[in-house]
C-alpha cells in the first residue's frame, strides 16, 4: 500500500476534528476505590465502575442526569470519566450515517470513474448512464435509463436509514459485530449475476463534476473496432471479431485514473465530516478511549481508539434475559436479584457462592442482553455501550467498470451498423490521497479496491466491575490536535 502513511496520517487530522468537539466534555478526575471485581481486569483496561439512572432523590441530590462511570486500573495513574446515556435512537442515527456515507463514498468513486472512462464526445452505443455525454450533458436520456432498470431491480436512491441494534455477545471471548455494508451487500458472485441492474444510486452531481466531456472522439484515437461484413447468408469478421482491433489502454486508464483521484480526494473529506457531525450532534458527551488520533494494530490492520457512550433501550430488557436463561438456567434466579444486593456468600437459588462483583460465570452472560430501560440497566448492573472507531480497511467493489467500444456490422448492399461491446476497464486502487491503476497497459475485471480509514460501530453490554472489550490504550484526558487554522 503506497499511500498507507499518507492515509493514516490524513484521517488522523481529519478525525482530530470531532474529538476537538468531544474533549471539551470530558472531565477527568483523580480515581477513586474501584468496587470489588470477581474477574480482575488486566492492567491498562478500562472497565464500568458505576451505573446510575439518576433522578433528584435525597440519596443523589447531585446526580439527576443518568450516568455510566469507567474506570482504568493498574496504572500507576488511575483516571474516571462519566458520561450520560443518549437515547438509542441518537445512536442509530450515528450507525445509519457511517453506511449511508460509506455507500455514497463507494458509489462516486464508482460512478466518476466510470463516466470519467466514457466522456467522449462521440461515444459508443453504450448505456445511457455510464456515458459523460447522455448522462452528465443531456440527461433526459440517462434519467430514462436509470428509472426503467431501477424499477425492474427494485432498487432506488440511497436513503439514510437507522438499522435495527445487534449486540455483540462478547461473552465467552464472542466476537464483535460491525456494519460491514460494501456495495448492495452482494459478495462477488452475487454482484457478477445482478450486472444488468446495475445503477447510480446517487445525484449525477457527485460524480460528473469530476470529470469533463473529451472533444475527441474515441474511434479512431482510443480503439479500432472489429468489422464483419455481411453477404448472402453469411458473414466474414475481422480477427477475433467482435473484439476491438486495436485498444488505447493506457489512454482510458488515465482517463479513469484522473476522475477518480478527483473524485476520493474530495469525497474523503465529506465522508469524515459527516460522521463527526453526527457524532457530535448525537453523542456530544461521548467518552473518547485513546481516540480517534492513536492508531495501533487490531485484526492485522491499523485500527484507531473508541469513542462511545451509554444507551437507552427501546424496550425492556427481559426478552433477550429470557433468552439467556434458555442456554443457563441459573441465570433466570440470579437475573431476578438485583446487583446492589449481593452479598459475598451463597446465593438462594443459584447455588453458588459470589462476591460483591456477582457470580463471574453469571456476569459475564449479561453480556448478551439487549439496551433495557434506565432503571433495569441499574437494578441489573449492567449497560450497553455504542462503541465507534476507525480502521484502514481495503474493500473490493466488485461492480466492473465498463469502457462502452463497439463493433460493426456492415451489409454488401446496406448500412454499417455499429453494435455496443461492453469492456471491463483495468483494475483501479483507490487510497484517498490518489488512485492508481497498477495494471495500465492492459484489460481487468474493472474493479476498485478502496483502501481508506473507515468509520465502524458495534453495541456492546457490559456488566458492572467488569471489563470493557475492545479498547486499547488510554482514556482521553486532554484536548487533542485541531484542524489547521481552528481556533
Amino acid at each position: 500500500m503506497t499511500h498507507t502513511p499518507q492515509i493514516l496520517c490524513r484521517a488522523a487530522v481529519l478525525l482530530g476534528f470531532v474529538l476537538s468537539a468531544l474533549a471539551a466534555a470530558q472531565a477527568a478526575t483523580p480515581a477513586g476505590a474501584p468496587a470489588s471485581s470477581g474477574s480482575t481486569p488486566k492492567p491498562g483496561e478500562g472497565y464500568v465502575s458505576l451505573i446510575d439512572q439518576g433522578g433528584f432523590t435525597p440519596s443523589r441530590a447531585y446526580r439527576i442526569l443518568p450516568f455510566v462511570e469507567f474506570q482504568q486500573v493498574g496504572t500507576d495513574d488511575k483516571v474516571e470519566l462519566s458520561t450520560p446515556f443518549v437515547p438509542a435512537n441518537a445512536t442509530k442515527t450515528v450507525a445509519g450515517t457511517q453506511v449511508y456515507e460509506w455507500s455514497r463514498f463507494q458509489d462516486r468513486v464508482k460512478y466518476a470513474s466510470t463516466v470519467g472512462l466514457n466522456n467522449s464526445l462521440v461515444p459508443g452505443p453504450g448505456s445511457p448512464e455510464d456515458l459523460y455525454l447522455t448522462n452528465c450533458v443531456l440527461q433526459l436520456p440517462a434519467d430514462l435509463s436509470i428509472a426503467i432498470k431501477q424499477g425492474i431491480s427494485g432498487t432506488s436512491n440511497l436513503v439514510l436509514g437507522k438499522p435495527d441494534i445487534e449486540v455483540s455477545d462478547t461473552s465467552n471471548g464472542g466476537a464483535l459485530l460491525y456494519d460491514n455494508v460494501d456495495l448492495y451487500g452482494f459478495n462477488k458472485k452475487d454482484a457478477s449475476e445482478h450486472l444488468p441492474t446495475f445503477t447510480p444510486r446517487i445525484p449525477r452531481e457527485e460524480y460528473c463534476k469530476d470529470s469533463s466531456l473529451n472533444p475527441v472522439p474515441d474511434v479512431p484515437f482510443i480503439y479500432i473496432p472489429g468489422v464483419q461484413t455481411c453477404a448472402f447468408g453469411g458473414c466474414l469478421g475481422t480477427w477475433n471479431y467482435p473484439s476491438p482491433l486495436y485498444v488505447n489502454w493506457p489512454a482510458l486508464s488515465a482517463r479513469m485514473q484522473a476522475a477518480c483521484t478527483s473524485a476520493s480526494q474530495s469525497y474523503t473529506d465529506v465522508y469524515v465530516k459527516n460522521i463527526t457531525d453526527a457524532l457530535v450532534k448525537n453523542m456530544p458527551l461521548a467518552v473518547s478511549w485513546d481516540g480517534f488520533l492513536n492508531v495501533h494494530t487490531q485484526n492485522g490492520k491499523p485500527t484507531s481508539g473508541v469513542v462511545m457512550t451509554p444507551v437507552i433501550g427501546e424496550t425492556t430488557v427481559l426478552p433477550s434475559a429470557a433468552k439467556i436463561a434458555q442456554k443457563d438456567p441459573r441465570f433466570a434466579a440470579y437475573f431476578a436479584i438485583p446487583f446492589k444486593t449481593i452479598t459475598t456468600g451463597f446465593v438462594p437459588g443459584v447455588g453458588q457462592t459470589a462476591n460483591t462483583a456477582g457470580i463471574s460465570a453469571l456476569e459475564d452472560l449479561k453480556r448478551g442482553l439487549a439496551p433495557g430501560t434506565l432503571a433495569e440497566q441499574e437494578e441489573h448492573g449492567y449497560t450497553t455501550l455504542f462503541q465507534t472507531w476507525t480502521s484502514l480497511d481495503a474493500v473490493v467493489d466488485y461492480r466492473p467498470t465498463i469502457f462502452w467500444a463497439s463493433s460493426v456490422t456492415c451489409y454488401l448492399f446496406g448500412p454499417c451498423i455499429p453494435a455496443p461491446l461492453p469492456l471491463t476497464a483495468p483494475d483501479v486502487l483507490s487510497t484517498g490521497p490518489a488512485c492508481t491503476v497498477p495494471n495500465a497497459g492492459s484489460q481487468g475485471a474493472g474493479t476498485t479496491t478502496l483502501t481508506d480509514a473507515r468509520f465502524h460501530h458495534a453495541y456492546v453490554s457490559v456488566p458492572e466491575s467488569y471489563p470493557i472489550p475492545n479498547l486499547s490504550g488510554d482514556p482521553q484526558r486532554s484536548a487533542p490536535l485541531r484542524l489547521p487554522g481552528q481556533d
